[in-house]
C-alpha cells in the first residue's frame, strides 16, 4: 500500500482545521473497522446488550483501530482478528462484571487476573511488521461456569482458535 497517512493516533491534537480533518479521518477508519468486525464475526460473538459487553466491544474496536492505523486496514487478516479478539474477550470471560476502570487497567497491562504486564497498545506501537503480533502469547483465562454458560459462543470460539 503506497498511500501515506498524515495522522497517527499517538500524535498530539492540534486545534482548528487539522483537528476536524483528524476526527473525520478516524471516524471513517472506525467505520471500516466495524465493517470488518461485522463481516468476520456473528453478532453473538460480539455481544453488546450489557454495559460490560459494550466496554469489551469498544476495547476490541479500539485495538483493531490502532492496529489498522499502524499497518493499514488490509492488515486486519483472520489471524490478527483472532489474536486481538482473544486478547479482548479473554477479559470478558474472566470477569463477571466489567467497568471502564477494568478496561483501562487491562489495556495498560495492569490487570491482575489475565495477561498481566501485557500492554497490547504499546506492543502494537513498537511493532515493525504486523506479523509480530503472532509472537505475543496470551494466557488462557480462568473461566467459571457462569461465564461459560453466559458467553458460550465466545468461550467455544476461543477454545477452538487457541487449542485450549
Amino acid at each position: 500500500m503506497s498511500i501515506y497517512n498524515q495522522f497517527q493516533l499517538t500524535q498530539p491534537l492540534i486545534a482548528g482545521k487539522r483537528f476536524f480533518a483528524f476526527t473525520s479521518y478516524y471516524g471513517e477508519l472506525l467505520e471500516k473497522v466495524q465493517k470488518v468486525i461485522k463481516k468476520f464475526h456473528h453478532e453473538t460473538e460480539v455481544p453488546s446488550k450489557r454495559f460490560g459487553d459494550i466496554y469489551i466491544k469498544q476495547l476490541y474496536e479500539c485495538v483493531l483501530l490502532f492496529f489498522a492505523d499502524r499497518f493499514g486496514i488490509d492488515s486486519l487478516t483472520k489471524p490478527v482478528l483472532q489474536q486481538l479478539y482473544t486478547w479482548s474477550y479473554s477479559l470478558r470471560l474472566s470477569m463477571n462484571a466489567v467497568y471502564p476502570q477494568t478496561i483501562n487497567k487491562y489495556a495498560k497491562g495492569n490487570h491482575e487476573r489475565i495477561n498481566k504486564n501485557l500492554d497490547m497498545f504499546s506492543k502494537i506501537n513498537d511493532m515493525l511488521e504486523p506479523e509480530e503480533l503472532k509472537l505475543i502469547v496470551l494466557e488462557r483465562p480462568e473461566v467459571d461456569d457462569k461465564s461459560v454458560e453466559k458467553y458460550n459462543k465466545i468461550y467455544e470460539k476461543l477454545c477452538t482458535w487457541n487449542r485450549w
